[in-house]
């Protein structure tokens, strides 16, 4: 074990590599690997009134529900076809060799891959009848305040003009309700802004897995998630 300093690091990293040519130890090139999975795009919008632009993140869900961040080029995007031709659809990542377990993952290439039967290989069903949908209002562990109360949430989901069981009626011709939705009033999360959104403001450094894991988790003792999509 040794220790090196900042200012002898320059001249012992050419030792390193001078000894490693003439040992004839060369380092291993980065190899590829190969994930699989649905694939969901998450638009992240700016501060109203900022500047900054809109962001986009890519999440990779694999068949034991892993999920990782795979982190796309403006050209693997191109070449696959654009967001829509991947939004949802089940994918094949070509990624940069990574340790084990990273959950942010560069990629090289990407793309969809077509099922056997010919089949639509995005996850869809049909969107017909009651669709509840359950707000959880969660805060930060040091941040007390709650921009709107518990009514506000749940009234959102009314049958009123301008609230959304009205609106989904409207345009699909009542096909479509969302009776049964409700809100959950605010629970605090375990953890501190920062903990999740390590620079607040950036609209770009929210650890968003997190977020949603301890969020329902706080709700959960309020909310029986195994009935979605039944009214529950």
């Amino acid at each position: 074990m040794f220790r090196i300093s900042h200012s002898s690091t320059p001249f012992l990293l050419v030792l390193l590599l001078c000894w490693l040519v003439l040992a004839g130890v060369h380092a291993p090139p980065l190899s590829a690997a190969t994930l699989t999975g649905f694939l969901d795009v998450v638009w992240g919008d700016p501060q109203p009134g900022s500047q900054e632009t809109s962001h986009l993140e890519f999440y990779l869900a694999d068949a034991n529900g892993q999920v990782t961040e795979i982190v796309l080029s403006t050209k693997a995007l191109a070449e696959a076809g654009g967001i829509m031709a991947i939004q949802r659809r089940f994918v094949e990542v070509e990624i940069e060799d990574r340790s084990a377990g990273a959950r942010r993952l560069s990629a090289t290439s990407i793309r969809v891959i077509p099922p056997s039967d010919g089949a639509d290989s995005s996850p869809t069903e049909a969107v017909l009848g009651s669709k509840p949908w359950v707000t959880l209002a969660c805060k930060f562990s040091d941040k007390a305040a709650e921009p709107e109360n518990l009514s506000y949430f749940q009234e959102m989901y009314d049958n009123a003009p301008g609230r959304l069981d009205h609106y989904w009626r409207e345009v699909s011709y009542d096909n479509i309700d969302i009776v049964g939705s409700t809100a959950v009033n605010w629970k605090k999360l375990p953890k501190s802004h920062t903990s999740y959104v390590p620079t607040p403001g950036s609209g770009t450094s929210a650890d968003l897995n997190q977020l949603f894991n301890d969020c329902t988790a706080a709700a959960d003792p309020f909310v029986d998630f195994s009935l979605g999509g039944t009214g529950g």
